[in-house]
């Protein structure tokens, strides 16, 4: 994959103040998509985590399992300024489209990123299945609305 795909990658419409930190703090969750998401037409019971108190830990750690994911995001992680080594990545979270492994494989992956100077962008895309659909287009929808709007802003 080029890499300059993934360079300097800053959002459009957030304040500049807020790209300077001086810690690896996850910047304002940031909508996908400006109104309702392409493709949605019922309304899904609210998002919640769906862990039980059976399922499994990973790493001696409970997961959080977040199912009903309706309204797709992304959120910045930025590393500290004085390990910033000007690359990004798009982090998509596991679950096999049924469920968004949130902290094993999302907000722990970036913040493991920044350590390396990395900006992790985490990406929450819309579980379960649609109605109607394939299981994977609206995931896919959003995830190539993610990396649109990493392309569209890598210069910033």
């Amino acid at each position: 994959m080029n890499s300059s795909l993934f360079k300097r990658l800053w959002l459009a419409g957030l304040p500049v103040f807020l790209f300077i930190q001086v810690s690896a703090t996850p910047l304002p969750v940031i909508n996908l998509w400006p109104s309702k998401p392409p493709g949605e037409q019922a309304d899904l019971p609210s998002e919640r985590d769906s862990t039980k108190p059976s399922d499994g830990l990973v790493a001696g750690k409970s997961v959080i399992r977040l199912g009903n994911v309706s309204l797709p995001t992304l959120q910045v992680f930025r590393p500290p300024i004085d390990k910033d080594n000007g690359t990004s990545v798009l982090v998509l979270l596991g679950g096999g489209y049924h469920i968004l492994a949130m902290d094993l494989e999302g907000s722990e992956v970036c913040e493991w990123l920044n350590s390396i100077g990395v900006t992790g962008i985490l990406v929450k895309y819309r579980v379960p299945k649609r109605e109607g659909l394939s299981e994977n287009i609206a995931p896919h929808q959003d995830a190539q609305r993610a990396l649109s709007l990493a392309r569209f802003h890598a210069k910033e």
